[in-house]
């Protein structure tokens, strides 16, 4: 019987046989550790996140600039509407959410734009 050491070079193993030392390197982690975290479903989390962010200052700014009477209207046609399609409560709440934004947010807005306006 020969005891010539046996390499595998596809998984990068040396087996020696005799009884000797066996010595095993195994490079498999480091080709794994290359590709690219490419993750969908992060990337889609990210930019609903950004989305959100986007329409909430979008619907602030709106609520605060315009008039009661709009808002009143617009108020009024989305509880209708959130009636018709059996969606009150969440056009109840997104209904009073903009009443608060409206009576209080207001006040903090029209001072910041007194204040970059100077």
């Amino acid at each position: 019987m020969d005891t010539q050491p046996e390499n595998n070079e596809a998984s990068g193993q040396t087996d020696q046989t005799n009884g000797q030392t066996s010595k095993t390197t195994n490079n498999e982690g480091a080709d794994t550790m290359k590709t690219i975290n490419n993750n969908p479903v992060l990337d889609f989390a990210k930019n609903l996140g950004e989305t959100l962010v986007y329409l909430w200052h979008t619907s602030f700014d709106w609520v605060v600039s315009v008039s009661w009477k709009k808002f009143l209207l617009v108020s009024l046609l989305g509880l209708i509407i959130g009636g018709i399609i059996e969606l009150s409560g969440l056009a109840k709440f997104l209904v009073f959410g903009a009443l608060i934004i409206k009576f209080f947010g207001g006040k903090e807005h029209q001072h910041v734009v007194e204040v970059t306006e100077n």
